[in-house]
């Protein structure tokens, strides 16, 4: 089922603009009293979104879009129909609403300092699997979420570094890396079980070349040198032994590579490699 934004649904109801008396729901769905100044209907928006009453506050601020197009508060608007679209679970929605307002005005200060980016990002980082108890973790379920928010919130990083957001933007993207190096992790054990070294070295030098440094690297590349040696190339085994050592000295799987080293050596020496 396709998920609608609140401004379509405010649309498709008839409710953008209307005035109304009347008691609303916890949700703000009922009617609401329009003020005379953009500032106050933008105010009164923001009042109904931080009650988390996110249908009062787009209509609150459709008006204010509607009624007085050249203010500044119309402008801020445009922005807060996205926020109440994010806080209210239409992450897809809020994403463009965050895109529309950095496209059409891309000086104003919510757009230069990073917000709208870093929005972005995290409208796909809420739509990452979580974990429940009755379901499978959430790193073995659909990660096209997952890759979504770190492509996002790496864009946002790369373009505003210094933002007040990037801490956030930071802290999200690196437990997106974790996810994702989780999900190949799982796979790649699954081929070693059933006896697939090539399927194992695969994900596992997917999760390498992708992942660099996140902290299932010691012990996958541990693995891929045992599916390399599964597979005759003790040259390759000794790379991924040689990258445990080098970025892992202190890790007790540094040690364990240090020991089998010299034997992956004599290996390397000795194999006959394809003419």
């Amino acid at each position: 089922m396709k998920a609608f934004g609140l401004v379509t649904v405010l649309a498709a109801a008839g409710l953008a603009v209307l005035p109304g008396c009347g008691p609303r729901s916890a949700d703000g769905s009922g009617p609401v009293s329009y003020q005379e100044s953009a500032k106050e209907n933008y105010d009164k928006g923001m009042e109904a979104l931080k009650d988390d009453e996110y249908i009062a506050a787009a209509k609150y601020f459709v008006y204010t879009k509607t009624r007085f197009p050249f203010s500044q508060y119309s402008v801020l608007a445009e922005l807060r129909l996205a926020d109440a679209d994010m806080e209210s679970g239409h992450y897809s929605e809020a994403a463009d609403g965050y895109r529309q307002f950095a496209k059409s005005h891309p000086s104003h200060e919510m757009v230069v300092n990073g917000y709208c980016q870093y929005r972005v990002g995290e409208a796909a980082y809420k739509q990452i699997p979580e974990d429940f108890w009755l379901t499978p973790p959430a790193y073995e379920k659909d990660q096209s979420g997952t890759v979504d928010a770190v492509r996002e919130l790496g864009l946002f990083l790369d373009k505003y570094p210094s933002s007040p957001y990037a801490v956030k933007g930071r802290e999200k993207r690196t437990k997106a890396i974790k996810m994702l190096a989780q999900s190949e992790m799982m796979v790649a054990r699954f081929y070693w079980r059933r006896d697939r070294p090539r399927g194992t070295i695969i994900r596992l030098e997917s999760l390498v070349r992708k992942f660099p440094g996140n902290a299932l690297e010691a012990p996958a590349l541990m693995l891929l040198a045992k599916a390399y040696l599964a597979l005759e190339r003790p040259d390759h085994a000794r790379r991924a032994y040689l990258m445990v050592i080098a970025k892992y000295p202190e890790d007790a799987r540094a040690a364990e590579a240090r020991a089998k080293l010299p034997a992956v050596e004599r290996a390397v020496q000795t194999m006959k490699l394809p003419e």
